[in-house]
């Protein structure tokens, strides 16, 4: 049993065929969603427990993102843009969930975070902002909800091929080199299968996980790299 929201229809009726196609005994039933708008968030938990009547995964991937420097911007509101979508469009997705996902042993909340949670990132100010605070909610709710057995599973993905790239908010977003970034269908997998292991984080890359270790011990260290790798991003850009 499958539920895929989105605000494109067009594109949730091909994602739904697409899973009938790999598994064709497969329920798969199909929301039009904005997680910006808490309406459309009651009505989509709504018709998962009206339809299924629980839900065992909560999958929280919806994202925006920037390419310019703060100080660039032509219009402060494109910040409130980004939270709304990627810290709100989560935690309000959350908070009407959970409910559904309190009758079930064992259920799972995975969060599609970025390693622009855990080293900031030039040229994306409002986007790393986002991340880290979806990082502080999540790494913040899970004791809360241990006494109910929901675990919570954090991904972070550096670059991937996704049109998040393509429809980064802003006049002029800065063009950002994606040749060593890897599909989207491979970083999938990788999540899928670090949710079945139960892992409490995925990381992806190799400065996420440096990031992850030195942040705590050496904070100086890790300012000095983002600071250093942060001139020659602005240098090329």
């Amino acid at each position: 049993m499958l539920v895929l929201c989105a605000r494109r229809e067009d594109l949730l009726s091909k994602v739904a065929n697409e899973c009938r196609e790999l598994n064709s005994s497969a329920k798969v039933l199909t929301v039009k969603c904005d997680v910006t708008d808490m309406a459309d968030v009651s009505r989509l938990v709504e018709a998962v427990e009206t339809t299924y009547g629980r839900l065992d995964c909560l999958a929280l991937n919806a994202g925006v993102s920037m390419g310019e420097e703060f100080a660039e911007l032509k219009d402060y509101d494109m910040i409130k843009k980004i939270m709304d979508v990627n810290y709100y469009g989560c935690t309000n997705l959350t908070y009407k969930a959970l409910p559904l996902l309190k009758k079930n042993r064992k259920s799972r909340i995975f969060v599609v975070n970025s390693v622009a949670g855990i080293i900031p990132l030039p040229l994306r100010t409002g986007y790393s902002a986002s991340k880290f605070a979806v990082r502080g909610f999540f790494e913040s709710l899970q004791p809360e909800l241990l006494k109910d057995e929901i675990f919570i599973t954090l991904a972070y993905p550096g670059a991937v091929k996704t049109d998040i790239n393509k429809n980064r908010l802003g006049t002029n977003p800065k063009y950002l080199d994606l040749t060593n970034a890897i599909s989207s269908e491979e970083c999938a997998q990788i999540i899928v299968d670090g949710v079945r292991r139960g892992d409490k984080e995925i990381q992806f890359t190799s400065n996420g996980k440096l990031g992850r270790l030195i942040e705590g011990v050496f904070p100086d260290l890790l300012a000095y790299l983002v600071v250093k790798n942060s001139r020659k991003h602005l240098d090329n850009s």
